[in-house]
């Protein structure tokens, strides 16, 4: 029973944090500009190769790679980063961005995040994971939930398409569930100790009934046959 109410109960988070996921990433896709994010994507490749490993270690390379690309960032990109951070501070995410695969790549557009982490128009990753299993992920990448560095995380990757339909790039959300696992965790704990306290309580009440329907009558029983035997001593 302790098995089949979690099991049910995490079901049915897991479902609906992957819908909300989905939901949100749908959502910011249908508000941006995909014409303007491939001029992006162009733009930014036109300034040269994206080199991870420099980008983190080499400062003169940075930083001359920032300057290049913050000046492809107009007006109609900050509007367009905006939109992404109204989503995001709206809807409780974790992470938002906008990326576009190519081959085994996958290069940042547009990434809603204010720390230190935050991916540089152009930055330029290995997929890896849902996105490298999916097949036809320009498509979409259907929610999955992860535990990684980042802690626990639904994700939901859905395409941004032009007018004709084709998708251009994809709108990733991340969803914190590291408050919800430690819900889970109490659920689990509390069903346990109310099981645990019910199933004790019936053996109580069944050994109750036991005592009552058999080993009462038994010393009965035994208490008639001394008395028998008492009486037939005295006579």
């Amino acid at each position: 029973a302790v098995t089949i109410s979690y099991r049910v109960y995490s079901d049915t988070m897991d479902a609906h944090y992957k819908t909300l996921t989905s939901n949100i990433a749908k959502t910011a896709a249908s508000q941006l500009d995909p014409d303007a994010l491939i001029r992006y994507y162009n733009e930014v490749k036109a300034i040269g190769e994206y080199d991870e490993e420099k980008y983190q270690n080499d400062e003169a390379y940075r930083t001359e790679y920032d300057a290049k690309a913050n000046a492809l960032k107009d007006e109609e990109y900050l509007s367009m980063l905006d939109i992404l951070f109204d989503i995001k501070d709206n809807n409780g995410v974790t992470y938002l961005y906008v990326q576009k695969l190519e081959g085994d790549l996958c290069t940042y557009i547009l990434d809603a995040d204010t720390s230190s982490e935050q991916c540089q128009l152009g930055t330029t990753h290995a997929v890896s994971g849902p996105t490298k299993e999916t097949e036809h992920p320009e498509e979409g990448i259907p929610a999955f939930i992860t535990n990684d560095t980042y802690g626990w995380l639904c994700t939901s990757m859905e395409p941004v398409r032009d007018s004709e339909g084709n998708p251009v790039a994809l709108v990733g959300v991340d969803v914190s569930m590291n408050d919800i696992m430690r819900d889970r965790a109490d659920y689990l704990r509390t069903v346990t100790i109310i099981m645990g306290i019910a199933v004790v309580a019936i053996i109580a009440v069944v050994l109750f009934f036991i005592v009552k329907a058999l080993i009462n009558p038994i010393n009965q029983l035994s208490d008639a046959t001394r008395s028998f035997i008492q009486d037939r001593n005295i006579s």
